[in-house]
């Protein structure tokens, strides 16, 4: 019996890492619909940390900028990768916490990942961002999803490092854009912590 457990259980770590990786590539896939990514495109990926969505990007848009303000670890790996990739069409920003310095009415689309709830002033970046985008253009948020602190404030959700879309949706609004296309579960199932919900908004 106990070998035969022994035997099931990377069978069973198997089918986790395929379930995560199935996750991952729908998630992917709508990530960059939501984008609209073209050869044409030029993005952002804000809190690109060391460019896990930055690098499948640069592969399918004409520029890419990777915003971070981590530019002691997460940065300089990014440099490496892209190094290592020959992507020479990603410029790499150290960014301030309240501003992404990026160029004003660049930006087809930007993408922010699992990051917007460690924005210390969302107010003043999603100004920046408005900024700099190009008329019409989009901005997607993939972020986790609160559960047991959903109806609670602000501050307490990230500090469980989530937000709750329903937070997020009247703060772009104030900002100047429009919710185009909301998906409560993007990842996860409705009952866990690690459910993702993605939103797309239009600057006005």
């Amino acid at each position: 019996m106990f070998k035969s457990l022994l035997l099931l259980f990377p069978l069973a770590l198997a089918a986790q890492d395929l379930d995560h990786e199935h996750n991952h590539g729908k998630l992917s896939d709508r990530v960059h619909q939501a984008l609209a990514v073209s050869p044409e495109s030029v993005l952002a990926d804000i809190g690109a940390g060391a460019g896990d969505w930055t690098i499948p990007l640069a592969r399918k848009a004409k520029r890419v900028y990777a915003v971070d303000i981590d530019n002691q670890s997460a940065l300089p790996r990014l440099r490496q990768r892209l190094e290592k990739e020959n992507l020479t069409n990603v410029e790499v920003i150290h960014s301030e916490p309240d501003d992404p310095k990026l160029p004003e009415g660049s930006l087809d689309a930007a993408l922010v990942m699992n990051a917007y709830h460690e924005f210390r002033n969302p107010e003043a970046m999603l100004k920046h961002i408005h900024r700099a985008l190009k008329p019409g253009g989009v901005v997607v948020i993939v972020e986790s999803a609160p559960v047991r602190t959903r109806q609670r404030p602000r501050e307490v959700q990230v500090r469980n490092h989530a937000l709750a879309l329903e937070i997020a949706i009247p703060e772009f609004q104030a900002a100047g854009f429009v919710l185009e296309e909301r998906m409560d579960e993007a990842e996860g199932a409705a009952d866990s912590e690690h459910t993702r919900w993605l939103a797309r908004f239009r600057k006005r």
